[in-house]
């Protein structure tokens, strides 16, 4: 009987403690040997809904969220093979209202160029171009998203975001911690966001994961998060497929984000198209990808795409800029530690 009742102390003690993330019960390692922490937040659906009037989506439009590497701990790693790869793997995405013939998806990898570089490494990482996309009611477009939400010091804030199953979502891992051991809160997904329209209404989120190395030290090489939905918006919408452990030497990378800082103000979706120009070292491994990139403040959290077999795969997130180049975006390289959090979390939503 004592037995029992240490049990179920503990059970009442975790349960209690759920929202904070502070239950043992809350960590799990995954098969990559990575430990990834979840949180529950603690605001219901009507809550949230309630926060979010408009004066404070505006506001927090004017503090969109985004993540710099100062030059000093920043090492360029030109051979791109110095850091390992692992197995390619691939899961499948989908489109409700999309033809099987989906060659159309290949448009959208040469985006007009309204504006074009050419330089060497390291700034920009990479040649790109990039375009205003206005197209929020379709697919992909309208998988892609603005996140809102509060930050662990009281600040409302925004990132964006995509939807990778039918309740799983994608984004930066400093778009839902502040990487030093807090979560935020009041979170708040719009997908096909435009111009302040909610076309498909809105997504809350039920739980975060996020990888407890990034949550407790901030490392970049896992600055990305899933979530699940209270709702199967992706049932209605499609989601994304998601791809890990490919070589990224071999890529063309289309980025989806709200950039909200000059020239931008966050109310479009742009792309940016690009090539990997590096992998960086010295900000954790496996090494994270350098591509070109005119994103701002405000993108963290938004997808890389790839392309293949006229499909498109998730396969990174924009994460964050050195400071001595505005013109590179940088992402984890989504591997065996990628894969296995996606699997994770879809076999629970």
């Amino acid at each position: 009987m004592r037995n029992k009742s240490i049990v179920a102390v503990f059970v009442a003690i975790c349960l209690l403690l759920l929202g904070s993330g502070w239950c043992l019960a809350e960590e799990i390692k995954l098969q990559s040997g990575e430990t990834i922490r979840v949180y529950t937040p603690k605001a219901n659906e009507a809550e949230v809904k309630a926060f979010w009037t408009k004066e404070r989506l505006f506001q927090a439009l004017q503090n969109p969220m985004t993540k710099e590497i100062l030059t000093e701990d920043l090492k360029l790693t030109l051979d791109v093979a110095t850091s390992a790869l692992d197995e390619p793997k691939l899961a499948p995405g989908y489109c409700p209202d999309c033809p099987e013939n989906q060659s159309n998806y290949g448009d959208l990898f040469n985006p007009p160029s309204e504006s074009a570089v050419s330089n060497e490494a390291p700034c920009p990482a990479s040649d790109y171009s990039w375009a205003y996309d206005y197209e929020n009611t379709r697919y992909p477009e309208r998988v892609n998203g603005r996140l809102f939400f509060t930050t662990d010091e009281g600040f409302l804030a925004v990132c964006s975001a995509s939807l990778i199953n039918r309740r799983q979502l994608l984004t930066a891992g400093h778009c839902v911690s502040n990487g030093n051991g807090a979560w935020f809160s009041n979170f708040y997904f719009i997908p096909g966001f435009k111009d302040g329209e909610q076309p498909f209404g809105q997504g809350y989120l039920d739980r975060i994961f996020v990888f407890i190395n990034y949550f407790e030290t901030g490392i970049w090489s896992h600055d990305f998060a899933m979530a699940i939905l209270t709702t199967d918006m992706g049932e209605s919408l499609g989601y994304l497929g998601f791809a890990a452990g490919w070589d990224p030497a071999d890529l063309n990378w289309l980025q989806f984000g709200y950039p909200a800082q000059e020239p931008f103000d966050g109310n479009w979706l742009v792309t940016v198209l690009s090539a990997l120009g590096y992998r960086v070292s010295g900000i954790g491994d496996p090494y994270p990808c350098a591509v070109g990139s005119i994103f701002t403040q405000g993108a963290s959290g938004g997808p890389w795409m790839i392309l293949i077999d006229d499909n498109l795969y998730a396969n990174g997130v924009n994460s964050a800029k050195p400071v001595s180049c505005g013109e590179t975006t940088i992402s984890p390289y989504f591997g065996a530690d990628a894969w296995d959090m996606y699997e994770y979390v879809r076999d629970r939503q």
